[in-house]
């Protein structure tokens, strides 16, 4: 089943919010769980990579 265009467009508007906000929560939580700056970085980085092979 196929949405007609402004339909599509309201869906898809707050569906990509939802996924900018789940990214953003999952780089915070990665950034504060370490113990020190490089950590805190790579595990951020290493959350939002992780998200993105998901959603792909």
């Amino acid at each position: 089943m196929r949405l007609p265009g402004s339909l599509h467009v309201l869906n898809e508007c707050p569906a990509f919010l939802l996924e900018v906000v789940a990214i953003v929560a999952l780089a915070w939580w990665g950034f504060t769980t370490g113990g020190n700056m490089l950590l805190n970085i790579v595990l951020a980085t290493l959350d939002r990579e992780a998200h993105f092979r998901v959603a792909s």
